[in-house]
């Protein structure tokens, strides 16, 4: 899904949405940046312990 020519994997947000779909686009990338990163820190502490 592109919003603003950015392309964000929006499965990270999805279920936020599911529960208040009145958020904003841009309220939704926010959960779903915050939430990437989170998965991307998550995978690299993995990888370095």
């Amino acid at each position: 899904q592109k919003v603003h020519d950015i392309i964000i994997d929006f499965s990270f947000g999805f279920s936020e949405y599911c529960y208040k779909n009145d958020l904003s686009p841009k309220a939704l990338i926010e959960i779903a940046d915050e939430n990437m990163y989170k998965a991307k820190v998550k995978k690299k502490n993995k990888l370095d312990s």
